[in-house]
């Protein structure tokens, strides 16, 4: 056969590729593959050089596979925790028998620890997955590596003996390779077998306690105890407790294995707890300047806030990182909850009246004793009356609340205070059904009303605290000397406030949504009924659509352009005048950024709501046929607009005259622009008039015009005097340019007067300095003594009337 030399340089090229390709442990795309080159002469050196390298690579990773432990490793570490886990659930099988009978806080804190083990199963799982992909891809490389080997081996066949044998053993080395690889693979297989056995038993697990839990929140209206008045109060037994050391020890364990396990966390959280307070005491210490003393509700809440800058920032602090800690054991919440004893008696105390301040002291005490409730055994008599006596307490002071809301207003609002009049009084109401259930032996429900009403409101209480610092923070900074250095601020400072103030309240009101539901443990119900009917499928003819993809799809769409116009006014604004950029081009950068945005705002809706492009081809088709019959002055339009974007013959500003109207560009538009006649009247232009008829730009190269004046003198007077005077007139006046110079012309011997032509070019408001040019004509001729003649007619009578009296200048009158 015909062969070839192949050059150095793609040699060199094909043997780096290689170095490099077995320096990450992979084969790339073989140097072998590109020696093979049909009906071409082999070299069989470059062979040779080409094997040699592939070899040595070859030897490399068989090697560091054979002394490859990091799999044992992995099954070191896996086979530890799984004999944990498998400890923890031989101890949950010898007390499955017990699990129904407890209480809602043991299931809890059941519920966490399995959940905590799934956590870290799955990722351990996540971990063999990877490594078992890892394989799977370095398999597929060598098997294409080995073929590509036995392809060469066979070109070489009758060539060169050792050359061929030399081939072979590269391709034995790789198949070793392959054979490593595949053991690495059952064994992480195996591994991977393992995990998932233990994680479905902790599933099962998960499952079961949710089912107990669900189970009591059911049946929380069944009598579990025995009545308050029908306990012997006398009996000794009744009154001792066990097993208190045992609960406080078994959850401060559950507190210590969760903190140690996050610690990162927990000091990224104190790091954003410190710097919440150095904010607020920065903010008490230099107060924000306003440019308006305008007072709202926010500004004057806000700052009674930030009298307490430690507390502020505490609260603020601590509500940062709600929802970032996962698998939170019962006891971690139970002292978040309590830390926020201490700033939330200080805020309230700053924030309300004093005639209020009773019912503050009660909820903060209130607030604090559920801590010590919960480390009371639940089987004593001191548990019960311990509820009894805290929804007793809740009982009294949601009533004097109630009386008070009703008789004098709470706050300045009448709808805030209808507000919290109903949501007082369903508290009273729970309340009294919680003492009730307490005495009737009903102490689930109990602990569920004082659960509930304690944590909606403490959550109320931080939503509104966190509702007003924001929106505080954001209209302080709006009407700041600060935000009014920013054009774009200060040109749509009320809008900003007022969307801004919208968005934070409904942010805030579906925190809250998801705060009480979860107390009342009703979250997952609601949540997964709405799923289901938002992702209720409706088909259209061939197009399938929900009604989740049609909000996304609408919410993308007007996210683009709110955003589109957002950054378009910044860019005009305040980005590009800084960059010293002229208006027309100013604005042409501004609106295709707008329009851009808007686009791919309406490809990604596309995308979000699965709507297939395929699809919306039929769509603009149709729209294609659409501007092929009706639509073709619309499309017209559209495309001059962007004609007028790109080319630019007329620009923002300039003064333009089509046909009878003649005015100034304000907008220019991707349909139509507008121009502000000198009358005042703004007049919407289709573009398209502006491209396809005949458009005079009085300013398109330049603001520079050439004004005309005509005047006229006596034929009494010296012309050369006058034309000496015109052209001091139009020399002195400093608005007029130099460059072309300005002239006077005879114009013309007139009928009765002397006309002369007064031409100057001027940058200016040419209407407005051709009226001061006027006028100094005026007072110059005047001074001169050069009449300004005007139109005269000698009146000739041949004739008159015998019946016609004439009256003489003398005011005599003479009869014919």
């Amino acid at each position: 056969m015909n062969i070839n030399i192949i050059p150095k340089r793609i040699l060199t090229i094909s043997l780096l590729l290689i170095a490099f390709a077995f320096s990450q442990n992979t084969f790339a795309q073989s140097t072998i593959d590109s020696l093979i080159i049909p009906h071409k002469k082999l070299n069989v050196a470059d062979i040779s050089i080409s094997l040699s390298e592939t070899e040595l690579k070859a030897d490399i990773i068989l090697r560091e596979l054979q002394n490859d432990n990091s799999l044992e490793k992995i099954s070191a570490e896996n086979d530890t925790i799984i004999k944990h886990i498998n400890e923890d659930i031989n101890k949950f099988e010898e007390t499955r028998i017990f699990l129904d009978k407890r209480n809602n806080r043991r299931l809890g804190n059941l519920l966490v620890l399995w959940q905590q083990e799934l956590v870290l199963i799955n990722q351990r799982i996540a971990i063999i997955s990877n490594k078992i992909e890892e394989i799977d891809e370095k398999i597929t490389d060598f098997n294409k590596e080995k073929a590509k080997i036995s392809h060469t081996t066979e070109y070489l066949k009758g060539e060169a003996p050792s050359l061929q044998l030399k081939s072979q053993n590269v391709s034995d080395k790789i198949i070793d390779i392959i054979y490593l690889l595949n053991n690495q693979k059952n064994y992480s297989v195996k591994i991977l077998d393992k995990l998932i056995k233990v994680k479905g038993n902790i599933i099962s697990i998960i499952d079961e306690v949710n089912y107990n839990i669900d189970n009591r929140r059911t049946s929380i209206t069944h009598r579990e105890r025995e009545p308050l008045y029908k306990i012997d109060y006398t009996d000794k037994i009744n009154w001792e407790a066990h097993g208190f050391s045992s609960l406080i020890l078994g959850e401060y364990n559950r507190l210590k294995t969760y903190s140690l396990s996050h610690i990162p966390l927990i000091l990224s959280h104190l790091i954003a707890i410190l710097l919440s307070i150095a904010l607020f005491i920065y903010i008490n210490k230099n107060p924000i300047n306003n440019i308006t003393s305008k007072p709202t509700f926010y500004k004057l809440y806000f700052q009674r806030l930030y009298r307490y800058p430690i507390s502020l920032g505490l609260v603020v602090g601590l509500l940062s990182f709600v929802g970032i800690y996962t698998n939170l054991p019962l006891i971690f919440i139970d002292l978040y909850r309590v830390i926020f004893v201490v700033p939330l008696y200080f805020l309230l105390k700053g924030v309300v009246k004093k005639s209020l301040h009773p019912y503050v002291n009660i909820f903060v005490i209130i607030l604090a004793s559920q801590i010590i409730y919960i480390f009371i055994p639940e089987q004593t008599i001191y548990s019960r009356l311990t509820l009894l006596l805290i929804n007793s307490v809740e009982v009294f002071a949601f009533a004097r609340f109630y009386i008070e809301a009703k008789n004098n207003n709470i706050v300045e609002s009448k709808t805030f205070n209808r507000i919290i009049r109903h949501i007082t009084l369903l508290f009273l109401i729970a309340s009294g059904i919680g003492v009730i259930g307490n005495i009737l032996g009903m102490v689930m429900l109990s602990e569920f009303i004082l659960k509930s009403i304690f944590a909606s409101l403490l959550a109320i209480v931080l939503m509104s605290i966190l509702l007003i610092t924001i929106n505080g923070l954001l209209i302080a900074y709006i009407e700041s000397d600060l935000a009014n250095k920013v054009n774009y601020i200060n040109n749509n400072r009320d809008k900003i406030t007022k969307t801004g103030v919208k968005l934070t309240n409904t942010l805030i009101f579906i925190f809250l949504s998801h705060f009480i539901l979860k107390n009342l443990g009703i979250e997952k119900v609601i949540t997964d009924s709405f799923s289901s009917f938002i992702n209720y499928e409706i088909t259209l003819g061939s197009m399938t659509f929900t009604l989740y993809g049609m909000f996304l799809f609408f919410f993308v769409i007007w996210l683009s352009l709110v955003s589109s116009r957002i950054i378009k006014d910044l860019l005009e604004d305040d980005i590009l005048p800084k960059m010293q950029i002229e208006s027309g081009l100013l604005h042409t950068i501004s609106l295709i950024v707008k329009y851009a945005i808007t686009t791919f705002g309406f490809f990604v809706a596309l995308s979000v709501a699965g709507i297939p492009f395929g699809e919306m081809a039929i769509i603009f088709s149709a729209f294609g046929v659409g501007i092929g019959f009706g639509l073709q002055n619309i499309f017209n339009n559209l495309v001059s607009g962007f004609i007028l974007l790109f080319e630019r013959p007329i620009k923002i500003g300039d003064t333009v005259e089509v046909g009878e109207l003649i005015g100034q560009v304000k907008s220019i538009g991707i349909r139509s622009s507008k121009i502000r006649t000198f009358d005042g009247a703004e007049i919407i232009v289709p573009n398209g008039n502006l491209i396809s008829n005949e458009v005079i730009n009085w300013t398109l190269s330049d603001r520079k015009r050439r004004v005309e004046i005509i005047v006229g003198i006596s034929y009494d007077s010296d012309p050369h005097l006058a034309k000496e005077i015109f052209l001091k007139v139009l020399k002195k006046h400093p608005l007029i340019i130099s460059n072309p110079e300005p002239n006077v012309f005879f114009r013309d011997l007139g009928e009765s007067s002397l006309d002369f032509r007064l031409l100057f070019w001027t940058y200016n408001d040419w209407i407005k300095v051709k009226s001061e040019i006027l006028f100094d004509v005026f007072d110059a001729l005047k001074e001169a003594g050069i009449e300004i003649p005007f139109p005269q007619q000698d009146l000739h009578l041949r004739s008159i009337d015998e019946t016609v009296e004439v009256k003489h200048r003398n005011n005599n009158y003479t009869k014919p």
